[in-house]
Order: C-alpha cells, then structure tokens, then sequence
C-alpha cells in the first residue's frame, strides 16, 4: 500500500473504444450500430402471441438466425466494419484512408460517430432511441470546400426476425408500401393467419432534411433511396424507424412521426454525482458510468407490475399494504399533527436484465 509520500502510479492512457460497433436503447428497445453509423439491428419486445420469443429484430439479411450464436456474432462483426452494411442513412462517399472514425458519448449513453470522408467532408452521426422509436441522425459539415460532392443515401432492406435463440424461426414474410401521404416507407408483417382486421408488427421509416420531412420515391426495397442534392455548408439528415402494432385499416395519421418520437433526453440514467465518491479517477469514473449506462438502457426490459389500480380483486389487507404509512407527533400541545399523510405508493418499474450487446435481448442463466 503507498503511503502518502510515495508517487502515485500513473494509469496507463486506455483507448475508450476498441469495438467496430456500438450498442444503445431505451425501455427495452436497443439498436447497434457499425463502424461507419449505419444500424446493424433494432430489437424491441412485441405483445403478440405468435412470437415464441416476444422480441422482434430488425436485421441484416444475411446476419444469420438468432439461435446460430457463434455464426451470427461472426457475421455481426465482419458487417459491423464495413462502409456499404447496414441499414438507414448512408454517406455513399468513401471515407479517408488511414483515418478511423471516433466514437464519443453524449451523457455517457447516447453514441456520436465522427468521420472525415476522402473528399474532406466531415461526418457526425447521432444516435438514441426512445421508447420504440429508434433515430439516426447525421450532420455533413463543410461540403462547398470538399473535392467531391456528398452524396447521401438511405437504405430500407432489413429482414424482421423471431429473435428465439433457441429454436431455428425463419424470417418474418414481410411486405413494404409507400406510406398513404407519401413521407415514408412501412414494413408490414405479411402472415395470412392474421385478418386484415388484426394486429401485426409495423415498421415506420421516415427522414428528414434540415428538419423538413421529405416525400420518399419508393418503388423497390433493394433499391437505395438517394437524398436530395445540397450545396449548403451544413446540412441535417435524420432517418426515424418506428416499431409498432397496426392493422390494415389504419389510416394515413398512424403513419406519421410526431415530434415526441424524436424527442432526445441527454440527461444520463446515473445520477450526477453517484460516483464521486468512489474515485477521482477521471478515466475509472468514466468507465464507471459508461458501464452503468449500458446496463440500464441495453441490457434491460422493463417488467409491467400489478398495481391496485390495474386489479380492482386486490382485499382491503393488500390494498393497505400498497398504502404509505402515517407519521404524525404529539406536542405538548396535545394537538396531533401529521408529518406525512398516508398516499399510495408510486411503484419502482422492476427491470429484467439480458444480455443486449449485439443488439439483442436474451436471457443468460450462467451470467444472473
């Protein structure tokens, strides 16, 4: 043990991202990302009785089947570094050779993807989700002075997996329309067990040009759906994915994103200050809080609870027991007073934690 006259030892300067990928979510939703900030994989829980997992996964075509581990993680990885992988919004100009992207956090959760293009047009892409909205957001900054003109594409094929990694399922038959107002594509879970009439998995993508929504020419989903052109010194795209249930007779508003969905919460899961106390190591506090992050909001599935408002059946003995207690004194006045009045208890959401690094959710036994 050092004593306070000896020198402390340095910590060795770690590089705080080695992976070619990055995971994130929020209640239950989680999405990873590739080297380059296209998405690799949205999951999310679904309430339908014909998914053996109740998570559906929005996947790479050939990314393999969920109960295939040790394959999948392998093309996971090959995929996760390439430029032209990947699903949503895609900088179709080749990056600069010799030159990594950087990854950073906003509030230690949230991933920001820096890349310079080999035209010397500057990239940032964002990343969050909410609930089940998952957003890709993607600055290109100083395009008038670069040699080549950027060019931005967005790309819509994906295969919708039972994401069961314990049993073979095959993809989901899915079938992709132009949304009714024109602003969007929808994939449509196409199972002919399910009437018209009937609840199926949707997927909304919508995009967006320096905030303005923009029509989309869709005709075929291999097809890469190209941007407009710009010649701004700045310009904003951001790519929506919307999950949801829906049946054929929705109308055009159902199809819409709202400015709520992409609402973005920077404020981080942990509390400031919580690891104050346990070090001044900038760098171990940081490792710290990142770690505490992924846990939170990749490796988690809320867990809906019976409250005494869900259950009108709960007796008068458990109803009690969901009440606070009262606090109250006796002064020397002899008059009573109430310290704190007795109110229902707000119940703590549990969590159910899984592993979700790779953009899943499974549940590890040998890990709890």
């Amino acid at each position: 043990m050092n004593t306070p006259s000896e020198p402390q030892p340095q910590r060795q300067n770690i590089d705080k991202r080695s992976a070619p990928y990055v995971s994130f979510g929020d209640k239950g939703t989680t999405a990873t990302a590739g080297l380059y900030g296209s998405l690799i994989r949205i999951c999310r829980p679904v309430p339908v009785n014909h998914l053996h997992s109740g998570i559906v996964a929005l996947g790479l075509l050939d990314g393999g089947q969920a109960c295939y581990a040790s394959l999948r993680a392998d093309k996971f990885l090959r995929n996760a570094q390439s430029v032209t992988s990947g699903f949503g919004l895609r900088v179709l100009n080749a990056p600069r050779p010799q030159s990594s992207p950087v990854t950073e956090f906003l509030g230690d959760r949230w991933p920001v993807i820096s890349y310079i293009t080999d035209g010397d047009c500057q990239v940032s892409v964002r990343l969050w989700c909410q609930q089940n909205v998952t957003i890709q957001h993607m600055q290109i900054q100083n395009p008038m002075r670069a040699s080549e003109s950027p060019k931005v594409g967005l790309d819509v094929n994906f295969c919708l997996q039972d994401l069961d990694c314990v049993e073979k399922r095959d993809d989901l038959e899915v079938e992709y329309h132009r949304a009714p107002h024109g602003y969007g594509v929808i994939v449509m879970e196409k199972n002919k067990n399910i009437k018209s009439h009937g609840e199926r998995i949707c997927v909304l993508i919508s995009v967006f040009m320096n905030g303005k929504g923009q029509k989309i020419h869709f005709k075929n989903k291999n097809d890469l759906i190209k941007m407009p052109a710009f010649s701004e010194p700045e310009v904003e795209f951001t790519a929506v994915f919307k999950i949801f249930m829906g049946t054929r007779k929705l109308d055009w508003q159902s199809f819409m994103v709202s400015k709520t969905d992409v609402y973005c919460d920077p404020l981080p899961t942990v509390p400031a200050g919580l690891d104050s106390s346990l070090s001044q190591d900038r760098q171990l506090i940081w490792h710290f809080r990142r770690n505490l992050e992924h846990i939170l909001s990749v490796c988690s599935i809320p867990v809906d609870v019976l409250t005494a408002q869900d259950d009108s059946s709960l007796s008068a003995n458990q109803n009690e027991k969901l009440q606070a207690p009262m606090i109250t004194i006796q002064p020397p006045t002899g008059r009573e007073e109430v310290l704190h009045p007795n109110r229902p208890v707000q119940p703590i959401q549990p969590i159910a934690l899984t592993c979700g690094d790779f953009g899943d959710h499974h549940i590890s036994i040998s890990g709890s």
